[in-house]
Protein backbone atom coordinates (compact mmCIF):
# COMPACT_ATOMS: atom_id res chain seq x y z
CA UNK A 1 0.00 0.00 0.00
CA UNK A 2 2.48 2.50 1.02
CA UNK A 3 4.76 1.40 -2.63
CA UNK A 4 1.13 2.41 -4.78
CA UNK A 5 0.47 5.52 -2.40
CA UNK A 6 4.05 6.51 -3.46
CA UNK A 7 3.36 6.12 -6.64
CA UNK A 8 -0.07 8.03 -6.77
CA UNK A 9 1.87 10.54 -5.48
CA UNK A 10 4.44 10.56 -8.34
CA UNK A 11 1.84 10.55 -10.49
CA UNK A 12 -0.11 13.61 -8.96
CA UNK A 13 2.97 15.89 -8.72
CA UNK A 14 3.61 15.01 -12.92
CA UNK A 15 0.27 17.04 -13.26
CA UNK A 16 2.08 19.60 -13.90
CA UNK A 17 4.91 18.28 -16.37
CA UNK A 18 1.71 18.05 -19.06
CA UNK A 19 1.26 21.60 -18.95
CA UNK A 20 4.77 22.50 -20.25
CA UNK A 21 4.20 23.43 -23.67
CA UNK A 22 8.06 24.82 -23.84
CA UNK A 23 10.47 21.61 -24.04
CA UNK A 24 13.04 23.73 -22.44
CA UNK A 25 11.02 24.17 -19.75
CA UNK A 26 10.39 19.95 -19.21
CA UNK A 27 13.66 19.43 -18.03
CA UNK A 28 14.07 21.74 -14.77
CA UNK A 29 10.77 20.71 -13.78
CA UNK A 30 11.29 16.78 -14.15
CA UNK A 31 14.38 17.24 -11.83
CA UNK A 32 12.62 19.27 -8.97
CA UNK A 33 9.60 16.56 -8.88
CA UNK A 34 12.15 13.43 -9.16
CA UNK A 35 14.50 15.13 -6.09
CA UNK A 36 11.53 15.92 -4.40
CA UNK A 37 9.77 12.63 -4.51
CA UNK A 38 13.89 10.90 -3.70
CA UNK A 39 14.79 13.15 -1.33
CA UNK A 40 17.74 13.96 -2.94
CA UNK A 41 19.37 17.19 -3.24
CA UNK A 42 21.96 16.46 -6.31
CA UNK A 43 20.51 16.04 -9.71
CA UNK A 44 22.15 16.27 -13.65
CA UNK A 45 19.67 16.36 -16.44
CA UNK A 46 21.06 16.28 -19.92
CA UNK A 47 19.19 16.72 -23.46
CA UNK A 48 20.79 16.14 -26.80
CA UNK A 49 18.62 15.32 -30.49
CA UNK A 50 15.42 16.57 -29.86
CA UNK A 51 13.84 17.31 -33.58
CA UNK A 52 13.59 20.79 -32.87
CA UNK A 53 16.69 21.33 -31.32
CA UNK A 54 15.10 24.03 -28.81
CA UNK A 55 15.51 22.24 -25.47
CA UNK A 56 19.38 20.85 -26.19
CA UNK A 57 20.76 21.49 -22.79
CA UNK A 58 22.04 20.68 -19.48
CA UNK A 59 20.44 21.40 -16.08
CA UNK A 60 22.30 20.82 -12.58
CA UNK A 61 21.12 21.28 -9.55
CA UNK A 62 22.52 20.85 -5.85
CA UNK A 63 25.80 21.69 -6.71
CA UNK A 64 28.05 23.99 -4.94
CA UNK A 65 28.64 27.70 -7.42
CA UNK A 66 32.16 26.96 -7.48
CA UNK A 67 32.31 23.84 -8.95
CA UNK A 68 28.82 24.18 -11.72
CA UNK A 69 31.15 25.52 -13.94
CA UNK A 70 33.94 22.97 -14.57
CA UNK A 71 31.23 20.41 -13.83
CA UNK A 72 29.01 21.77 -17.36
CA UNK A 73 31.98 22.64 -18.93
CA UNK A 74 33.32 18.27 -18.18
CA UNK A 75 29.26 17.52 -19.29
CA UNK A 76 29.72 19.83 -22.60
CA UNK A 77 32.71 18.00 -23.51
CA UNK A 78 31.01 14.69 -23.25
CA UNK A 79 33.29 13.51 -20.21
CA UNK A 80 30.56 13.13 -17.65
CA UNK A 81 27.09 12.46 -18.08
CA UNK A 82 26.36 11.04 -21.56
CA UNK A 83 23.15 9.76 -22.14
CA UNK A 84 24.37 7.70 -25.51
CA UNK A 85 25.73 5.69 -22.67
CA UNK A 86 22.13 4.82 -21.40
CA UNK A 87 20.17 1.49 -22.61
CA UNK A 88 17.71 1.86 -19.78
CA UNK A 89 17.69 2.83 -15.81
CA UNK A 90 19.91 1.71 -13.46
CA UNK A 91 21.60 2.36 -10.09
CA UNK A 92 25.20 2.65 -10.27
CA UNK A 93 27.80 2.40 -7.72
CA UNK A 94 30.97 2.43 -10.17
CA UNK A 95 34.49 3.78 -9.40
CA UNK A 96 34.77 5.17 -12.61
CA UNK A 97 32.28 7.98 -12.44
CA UNK A 98 32.54 8.21 -8.63
CA UNK A 99 36.91 8.73 -9.83
CA UNK A 100 35.86 10.91 -12.70
CA UNK A 101 33.72 13.42 -9.91
CA UNK A 102 36.20 13.01 -7.49
CA UNK A 103 38.60 15.86 -8.73
CA UNK A 104 35.59 18.09 -8.33
CA UNK A 105 34.61 17.54 -5.02
CA UNK A 106 31.45 15.69 -6.21
CA UNK A 107 32.42 11.65 -5.57
CA UNK A 108 29.11 9.94 -4.71
CA UNK A 109 28.16 6.46 -3.99
CA UNK A 110 25.61 5.60 -5.87
CA UNK A 111 23.89 7.12 -8.70
CA UNK A 112 20.55 7.12 -10.11
CA UNK A 113 20.61 7.09 -14.21
CA UNK A 114 17.37 6.98 -15.84
CA UNK A 115 17.77 7.48 -19.95
CA UNK A 116 15.02 10.04 -21.60
CA UNK A 117 13.76 8.46 -24.54
CA UNK A 118 11.64 9.94 -27.89
CA UNK A 119 10.63 7.52 -30.61
CA UNK A 120 12.41 4.43 -29.44
CA UNK A 121 15.91 6.37 -29.07
CA UNK A 122 17.69 8.24 -26.34
CA UNK A 123 17.40 11.59 -26.39
CA UNK A 124 18.23 12.70 -22.87
CA UNK A 125 19.08 11.50 -19.32
CA UNK A 126 19.19 12.10 -15.61
CA UNK A 127 21.28 11.33 -13.18
CA UNK A 128 20.16 11.78 -9.50
CA UNK A 129 23.27 11.84 -6.99
CA UNK A 130 22.26 9.32 -3.72
CA UNK A 131 23.96 11.98 -1.18
CA UNK A 132 25.23 9.16 0.88
CA UNK A 133 21.40 7.24 0.73
CA UNK A 134 20.90 4.13 -1.03
CA UNK A 135 18.34 4.25 -3.48
CA UNK A 136 15.10 1.89 -2.81
CA UNK A 137 12.65 -0.12 -5.70
CA UNK A 138 10.22 2.06 -4.96
CA UNK A 139 12.42 5.42 -5.08
CA UNK A 140 13.82 3.95 -8.57
CA UNK A 141 9.73 3.45 -9.65
CA UNK A 142 8.66 6.80 -8.96
CA UNK A 143 11.66 8.69 -10.54
CA UNK A 144 11.55 6.14 -13.71
CA UNK A 145 7.18 6.93 -13.71
CA UNK A 146 8.59 11.22 -13.33
CA UNK A 147 10.60 10.24 -16.60
CA UNK A 148 7.58 8.77 -18.26
CA UNK A 149 5.87 11.58 -18.08
CA UNK A 150 8.81 14.22 -18.59
CA UNK A 151 8.79 12.21 -22.23
CA UNK A 152 4.86 12.41 -22.82
CA UNK A 153 5.38 16.25 -21.98
CA UNK A 154 8.58 16.63 -24.52
CA UNK A 155 6.20 15.13 -26.83
CA UNK A 156 3.52 17.37 -26.37
CA UNK A 157 5.75 20.32 -26.45
CA UNK A 158 7.36 18.82 -29.81
CA UNK A 159 4.23 18.77 -31.40
CA UNK A 160 3.16 22.26 -29.91
CA UNK A 161 6.18 23.87 -31.54
CA UNK A 162 5.34 22.66 -35.10
CA UNK A 163 2.01 23.22 -35.02
CA UNK A 164 2.95 26.77 -34.16
CA UNK A 165 5.60 26.86 -36.82
CA UNK A 166 2.37 25.65 -39.71
CA UNK A 167 0.31 28.15 -37.82
CA UNK A 168 2.97 31.17 -40.03
CA UNK A 169 3.49 28.69 -43.12
CA UNK A 170 0.55 29.29 -45.86
CA UNK A 171 -0.47 25.85 -47.02
CA UNK A 172 -0.14 25.95 -50.84
CA UNK A 173 2.92 28.41 -51.22
CA UNK A 174 5.20 26.90 -48.30
CA UNK A 175 6.02 30.87 -47.76
CA UNK A 176 5.62 32.79 -44.55
CA UNK A 177 1.97 34.73 -44.27
CA UNK A 178 0.52 37.60 -42.87
CA UNK A 179 0.28 35.83 -39.87
CA UNK A 180 3.83 35.86 -39.56
CA UNK A 181 4.36 39.01 -40.66
CA UNK A 182 2.11 40.69 -37.89
CA UNK A 183 3.67 38.16 -35.17
CA UNK A 184 7.38 39.43 -36.28
CA UNK A 185 6.75 43.11 -36.15
CA UNK A 186 5.08 42.86 -32.84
Amino acid sequence: NEALRGCVQAFEATRALASCLESGDVLPQALDIILRLTGRGRAVGRLIELPSRTAEGIEIVGFPAEVLGELRAEIELGKLFDPADLERSVIASGDALTGALAPLGLADTHLLALPIRLEGRVVGGIWIFSDGNPFDSDERQRAELVVEQAELALINAERFLQAREKAFIDDVTSLYNARYLLSALD
